[in-house]
């Protein structure tokens, strides 16, 4: 679902590690040059000791990606 400059929401499908994954981001405009962004994972994993790794490469990645987009803007 994409609601713009609100939120995205997405689905994760036919991964052999994942069950179910969801993200969703939203944004709010808090200023004319600010925006609070709030990125909500739900996550269900074939293999329960594997959720730990999972959800460390995926906020890596998030902060990573989010970084460097704060570089640009």
């Amino acid at each position: 679902m994409l609601e713009p400059n609100q939120r995205i929401e997405y689905q994760i499908v036919k991964n052999p590690l994942v069950k179910h994954h969801l993200g969703i981001i939203e944004f709010e405009a808090k200023d004319a040059d600010k925006t609070l962004v709030t990125y909500t994972i739900e996550l269900q994993v074939r293999a329960p000791f594997m959720s730990k790794l999972i959800l460390a490469q995926l906020k890596s990645a998030i902060k990573l990606g989010f970084s460097k987009l704060a570089k640009t803007v």
